[in-house]
C-alpha cells in the first residue's frame, strides 16, 4: 500500500503544506527565520530534531493561547505548519505558517515580537 503524499516531489508536497494553510486561516502568518545549528560541524540536521523543535514550539504555543485565553484574551488557537531545510551556511531556515490571529490582533508588531519570543524559547 502507497502512502498518501509518497509518489509526490518535493516541489509537489511543499505546494500542499503551503496549500493546505492558506486554506485554512483567512489570514495567514508566514515567518521566515534561521536557526543556528549548536554544532558548527554538522552539515545537515536529522529530521527527527527539526520534528522535536515544530513540537515543541507547537507545545510553546498552546501554552501561550492558554495564558492569554485564561486571562480572558481572545486567542484562537493555530495549527503550526513548518517548512524546513539547511542553507550552505548550515542554518536551518524555517518557513513557519500560523493563524496570524492568534499572535496578531491589533498589534501587529507586538505579534511579530512574540512569536519570535515563542520560537526562541523552543530551540533553546
Amino acid at each position: 500500500m502507497k502512502l498518501f503524499n509518497e509518489g509526490l516531489t518535493d516541489v509537489q508536497r511543499i505546494n500542499r503544506r503551503l496549500q493546505a494553510a492558506i486554506d485554512h486561516y483567512p489570514q495567514l502568518a508566514a515567518f521566515r527565520f534561521s536557526l543556528q545549528q549548536p554544532n558548527a560541524e554538522t552539515v545537515f540536521i536529522p529530521e527527527e530534531d527539526a520534528v522535536q523543535f515544530v513540537n515543541t514550539l507547537q507545545e510553546t504555543i498552546s501554552r501561550y493561547i492558554a495564558i492569554r485565553q485564561s486571562e480572558g484574551k481572545v486567542t484562537p488557537p493555530t495549527i503550526l505548519r513548518a517548512l524546513w531545510g539547511v542553507s550552505t551556511s548550515r542554518d536551518i531556515q524555517m518557513l513557519l505558517l500560523v493563524n496570524s490571529r492568534t499572535f496578531c490582533g491589533r498589534q501587529h508588531q507586538e505579534g511579530q515580537k512574540t512569536i519570535l519570543a515563542l520560537i526562541r524559547n523552543a530551540w533553546a
